[in-house]
């Protein structure tokens, strides 16, 4: 069975002086709760904000993992090791590429 991406726009802030506007999908991330990122109006980019980043960190994991995802699902890696695509759902694919790498270093311990 196939997820229907959905997306919900949240609340603009400015962080840093750079403006962003979160996203909010209805795919979860690995804490059970909706997967979101933000638009970032400068660069004209979703990103992550380092989400993956720190959590690839958390656990442990080889920080070229970020490297390999972002190759193989045709992101970038933003200045900030942040991931970043102009298309919403190759961020998601690849955000959660990331969690489910950590995941199952975790479970093959």
């Amino acid at each position: 069975m196939r997820t229907e991406l959905k997306l919900e726009t949240g609340e603009t802030t400015e962080i840093n002086g750079e403006t962003y506007t979160k996203v909010t999908s209805n795919f979860l991330n690995p804490d059970n709760k909706k997967l979101y990122f933000y638009y970032d109006h400068k660069n004209e980019m979703f990103t992550d904000r380092r989400q993956a980043h720190f959590n690839v960190l958390s656990a442990h994991v080889d920080p070229a993992v970020i490297d390999w995802v972002v190759a193989r699902y045709h992101c970038q890696r933003g200045n900030l090791r942040e991931l970043q695509s102009d298309d919403p759902g190759v961020l998601i694919q690849a955000m959660l590429a990331v969690y489910s790498w950590c995941e199952m270093k975790e479970w093959l311990k």
